[in-house]
């Protein structure tokens, strides 16, 4: 009981100092001067920081944010430099008082809206680890599927935003980077690059669902991967580790729980995450940062090794991305060489 009671009134404690900084800051309640306000603040913290034009523009680009917990998306032309306190005001307000306020940003994103780096051409992939060996022990006909429910995730350094609507992000090319990885070690692999979260978000798991019950239909697959990258509440910086002289994106495992539905294959699922994250400290400590449970079954429920895998955040480069999916291809391969050999 003391801890229901306690978890409101933090919230209230985080949340008033939030509010207060937003009303002093941006007149909040005054919406028809919230542009105004907020190109004053953007263009005064750039000139303090003195970015040129070109990077300028790349950094003020519109990014979309989806909240922890929320049903619906919440679109937010905001500066990297002093975004903090718009993300959580946004987090706590009702969807008509969203919606105004991002209209009220509206001017600010037709100035200042470039279009995003799209995948015109792919890169070559290239793979830094040693293949010289075969899994001989495993059966040829063995498969492990690859998937984006957030097919539209991307890198900002690269992309000048978060996510391309409608558009195949840059989350894909490390799903193939993934799967050619672990081909090469002589495993099949199968990457689905259908586009889930366009034209309605909200739908997304429900139409990836579609998604792995197809999957699932091939006996051979041993495993199931949906491939994402976290976006972390008020940070721009982007985290990294080095392994073996270059810096890669972090990897974060999410498994579903039995919280909100049944979900009788949650643990196995939970087991396999924890021998995927032993193996990760044992061949390259730190590249792994947790293994995380969380409500909602995330289409799990369909096979006892299908697990999130969450390739950096935002603000990665996919170089860094990409190179954590050549990593987590030996770990995937080693933990699956004890599981099914």
């Amino acid at each position: 009981m003391k801890q229901r009671k306690t978890l409101p009134l933090l919230k209230v404690i985080l949340i008033l100092p939030v509010l207060a900084a937003i009303i002093f800051s941006f007149s909040f309640f005054n919406l028809e001067n919230i542009s105004n306000m907020a190109l004053h603040s953007i263009y005064h913290s750039l000139s303090l920081i003195k970015l040129d034009s070109h990077k300028a523009t790349k950094l003020l680009k519109p990014i979309n944010i989806v909240m922890a917990g929320q049903e619906e998306e919440i679109l937010l032309a905001s500066n990297y430099i002093n975004q903090v306190p718009e993300r959580f005001i946004l987090a706590n307000l009702g969807a008509a008082d969203r919606l105004q306020v991002s209209r009220a940003y509206q001017p600010i994103m037709d100035k200042i809206s470039l279009p995003a780096v799209l995948q015109e051409e792919k890169d070559t992939v290239k793979v830094t680890n040693d293949y010289s060996y075969k899994l001989a022990d495993f059966n040829k006909d063995y498969l492990i599927a690859f998937y984006c429910t957030h097919s539209a995730e991307t890198y900002v350094p690269d992309s000048g935003r978060a996510k391309l609507d409608g558009e195949r992000g840059l989350i894909n090319q490390v799903s193939e980077t993934l799967a050619a990885a672990i081909k090469n070690y002589g495993i099949n692999t199968n990457f689905i690059d259908t586009i889930h979260d366009y034209p309605e978000y909200n739908k997304s798991y429900v139409n990836s669902r579609e998604t792995i019950k197809k999957i699932v239909e091939d006996e051979n697959v041993i495993a199931v991967f949906d491939i994402h990258r976290d976006s972390i509440l008020g940070s721009n910086t982007a985290y990294t580790i080095d392994i073996e002289g270059k810096k890669s994106a972090r990897v974060l495992i999410i498994v579903g729980t039995d919280e909100r539905k049944d979900h009788p294959k949650w643990r196995e699922n939970l087991g396999f995450a924890q021998k995927l994250q032993d193996k990760g400290e044992e061949l390259y400590p730190g590249l792994i940062k947790a293994v995380r449970t969380q409500a909602g079954t995330y289409n799990q429920e369909y096979h006892p090794r299908a697990l999130l895998l969450e390739f950096g955040d935002d603000q990665n480069s996919l170089a860094e991305a990409r190179y954590a999916a050549e990593l987590m291809a030996r770990v995937i391969i080693e933990t699956m060489k004890e599981e099914v050999t």
